[in-house]
């Protein structure tokens, strides 16, 4: 009897110091350009928290390209908490000068398409356990007004 409450007190043991399993990236939830403002990059990226317990967001960086010319890079340094078992929103922002750095913006037309690649990691963990997981996207999006909008999108991995 006091054997199997050693082997059940080991079993939980091991299953409590698992190493956390990375999060898991799911589509870009909005996506907004805008040509005439100094924050011209707005997306919102769906991750998952696979992991049974809380895991702390350490750094995510992500490049950012735009109809294959890249346009910037963004960075979170800030850490934060994600519940276990928690689908998140992770905003990103870049500001930058549109017309200096991509200089082909100014061909686009309001009835024009963009093709847009995002292509970065996030490093998430357990007190001093992180695993970095890769976020992949791409896919052409309408540009309507100097936005571009949600619509439909293709997602590799």
């Amino acid at each position: 009897m006091k054997l199997s409450h050693l082997y059940i007190i080991i079993a939980c043991f091991l299953v409590s110091c698992a190493r956390p399993r990375g999060l898991i990236f799911r589509d870009v939830e909005t996506a907004h350009i805008n040509l005439k403002n100094e924050v011209p990059v707005k997306l919102m990226l769906r991750l998952y928290n696979p992991n049974y317990h809380s895991v702390t967001v350490r750094n995510a960086a992500a490049y950012v390209h735009i109809n294959n010319n890249y346009l910037g890079r963004f960075v979170i340094e800030e850490g934060f908490r994600v519940r276990k078992r928690h689908s998140f929103l992770l905003p990103f922002t870049l500001t930058a000068d549109v017309e200096k750095e991509f200089p082909a913006i100014k061909e686009l037309q309001a009835d024009s398409s963009i093709f847009l690649r995002l292509d970065g990691t996030i490093t998430a963990g357990k007190k001093r356990v992180c695993v970095t997981s890769a976020i992949f996207f791409e896919g052409n999006e309408p540009l309507e007004k100097s936005e571009l909008k949600q619509s439909d999108r293709k997602r590799k991995r």
